[in-house]
């Protein structure tokens, strides 16, 4: 089965993909992205994947000065925008450094959350190498702070099992464009861990499926809806979207178990009704929006 044909029905899915480049200042990575993209795009026909660079975000927030103390800022910024990206169909691929475990945990456990597909590729690029093209580009980052990092980086994978990609690019001395080609082979890999397909090209996501015909049978609508009303009774969202589901469902109701199981079983219906459903916690708001269904 070919990637295009996997990808094609990717678009339709309730799943999102998240690529997390890993490395050292000028190691690579803004290069990385954008061919992603581009075979992404203009190869494979995808229209939404996006690059957040925090490089961007930084000269946006601050300007072309760095500065060390505004990068929590930055960093908050850029954590906010993947969240919000990271949506059904979307292909996100975040340039940054991610040097620290605790940067990549975060992201490993958005996708958690959110049912996304975690991709991390770690660009190995040596310190030298690095340096040469920082140089090269008018040293934008200080030789100190690449020094710094590469003193500090915790290698994927060393610690954690979760923490392992299978996606180790040395750009020194590995053509960019075999990379990227690896690249969207693993990604047509993870696709395949999650389709099941039919010998009528019928594809299963998961418990979801996507096919011409009407879907009849709501059971899997219904068990997964249960397990996102079950994740808003426990808080197990974010502050944001739990806020916005406050303004259709009163948490504080003394009847608020009976009035979100109502909810819950006329967003099941709801979604039948959609031509593309997406069963996620997003497309729960955009249902309690759609239907003005306020308390």
């Amino acid at each position: 089965m070919s990637l295009n044909l996997f990808l094609n029905n990717f678009k339709t899915s309730r799943y999102s993909v998240l690529i997390l480049l890993i490395g050292l200042p000028a190691s690579g990575k803004s290069v990385m992205a954008q061919k992603l993209k581009s075979e992404l795009t203009n190869k494979h026909g995808l229209n939404k994947v996006y690059i957040i660079d925090t490089d961007i975000i930084r000269f946006r927030l601050f300007g072309a000065d760095f500065c060390h103390t505004n990068e929590k800022s930055v960093v908050e910024e850029k954590n906010k925008e993947v969240s919000d990206k990271l949506n059904p169909g979307n292909i996100i691929i975040v340039d940054d450094l991610h040097y620290l475990t605790s940067m990549r945990h975060y992201f490993y456990d958005l996708c958690k959350k959110k049912g996304a597909i975690y991709i991390p590729i770690y660009l190995s690029t040596p310190m030298s190498q690095c340096k040469k093209w920082n140089k090269k580009r008018g040293l934008p980052i200080p030789h100190e702070i690449i020094e710094e990092i590469a003193a500090k980086i915790d290698i994927p994978g060393k610690k954690y099992q979760w923490d392992r990609t299978q996606l180790n690019f040395d750009l020194t001395s590995q053509k960019i464009d075999e990379n990227v080609e690896e690249s969207l082979q693993h990604i047509e890999e993870k696709l395949k861990n999650e389709f099941n397909v039919s010998s009528k090209n019928q594809f299963t996501f998961k418990n979801q499926t996507f096919n011409d015909q009407k879907i009849k049978d709501n059971s899997s609508f219904d068990k997964e809806s249960r397990i996102i009303i079950h994740k808003i009774i426990t808080k197990d969202y974010s502050d944001e979207i739990l806020t916005k589901i406050g303004k259709y469902i009163n948490f504080s109701s003394s009847n608020f178990t009976k009035q979100i199981s109502s909810k819950r079983k006329k967003y099941v219906k709801w979604l039948i009704g959609q031509k593309s459903p997406h069963l996620t916690i997003e497309e729960f708001i955009t249902f309690l929006t759609e239907t003005n269904t306020k308390y």
